[in-house]
């Protein structure tokens, strides 16, 4: 896909893991000079990790010791230069920015698409302005009907709490709904892998593994506390735990036969991918959110819906070598199908700018 065209890409100054995955994708596939970050992302333009860059994955870093041609001689982009318009956040620090941006787009005619990457299933307003609203947490159409007002509440105030979008005014077109709007047809785009060349290492040394940030859902502590008692009683290799460095985490997922996904406040979590890609057997509890071309039960990873059909789960799979061959199968279908840059090519393809 080598096409002539230019980008603008609105990004928040703080990692923002679709953002992040999408760009990365983009500039994969059109090159730094045809994908403009405004403002520009600290993380898309450092050389040093160790002294600029505060990414808890390095994988979501992007080295450039340049800094763009486009922005020598201008402070803001010249709307009318671009073929497509991606606002990747409204988080408070890039509110005013995204508001001209969309504003100025529709004056030019130009594509603008809108990347919903936060950990909720509620629909921005925003959606009512932009052409293309992607979306990461998206339920299916008959999901709307049963879903309690009470679950959507709570949902809501951990936005708030957040503060991503504390200072946005009600009624605002960039504002968030309290509930559900009456808009269904969100595409849903979760996340998906960086490949940085990460290869697995060959021994294996967990039989199953668990690393989480427990206080993010109880079922995250249920299953923990479980696997404690589980792994203690058959004598198990294990390792289950949290707070580790990004490194360390991967390197563990390497050598882990099986690991295991919860949801966090948010089904779509990273380490859904970053398992099969790091090696290990993906075992995840069942998605109820919509993930286009999803993992297959049995060929390339495994779930389950409850404590009961996790032990029925990891009882089969623990002592069985086909666990190694779904996890060998589910990397290569990661780098095939669920990379930064398949993310990208669905947005272009959708956008049919390409």
């Amino acid at each position: 896909m080598v096409i002539p065209m230019k980008i603008l890409y609105v990004s928040s100054r703080t990692q923002h893991f679709l953002e992040d995955i999408v760009y990365h994708g983009l500039i994969t596939l059109f090159g730094r000079k045809s994908v403009v970050d405004y403002p520009p992302k600290l993380t898309y333009h450092c050389s040093d990790l160790q002294s600029k860059c505060e990414c808890s994955r390095p994988a979501l870093c992007f080295f450039d010791k340049k800094p763009f041609d486009y922005y020598k001689d201008l402070e803001k982009p010249n709307i009318e230069d671009f073929d497509l318009i991606v606002l990747s956040s409204i988080r408070p620090d890039v509110f005013t920015t995204t508001k001209e941006i969309l504003e100025a787009s529709k004056n030019h005619g130009i594509k603008t698409v809108f990347l919903d990457g936060e950990d909720d299933i509620l629909i921005r307003y925003i959606y009512r302005y932009v052409d293309y609203y992607f979306k990461r947490e998206t339920l299916p159409k008959n999901f709307m009907s049963i879903i309690n007002s009470i679950a959507i509440e709570e949902r809501r105030k951990l936005i708030l709490q957040k503060n991503f979008m504390s200072n946005l005014l009600r009624g605002n077109y960039l504002s968030v709904p309290i509930g559900l709007s009456n808009f269904y047809n969100p595409v849903p785009l979760t996340f998906g892998i960086i490949d940085y060349g990460y290869k697995p290492p060959k021994e294996k040394e967990f039989d199953i593994s668990f690393i989480a940030t427990l206080k993010s859902s109880k079922l995250r502590f249920t299953v923990y506390n479980f696997l404690k008692k589980y792994v203690q009683k058959r004598k198990l290799n294990a390792f289950i735990g949290t707070g580790l460095s990004w490194q360390k985490y991967m390197d563990i997922l390497g050598k882990s036969k099986i690991s295991i996904s919860v949801r966090g406040v948010g089904f779509d979590t990273y380490r859904y991918w970053e398992i099969p890609y790091a090696g290990a057997m993906l075992l995840s509890e069942k998605p109820d959110i919509i993930i286009p071309n999803n993992f297959q039960p049995g060929v390339n990873a495994a779930f389950f819906k409850d404590l009961k059909e996790l032990k029925k789960q990891l009882d089969f799979y623990v002592n069985n070598d086909e666990a190694l061959e779904i996890a060998k199968r589910g990397r290569n279908f990661v780098l095939k199908s669920h990379t930064s840059v398949s993310r990208a090519k669905t947005i272009i393809r959708l956008t049919k700018l390409c």
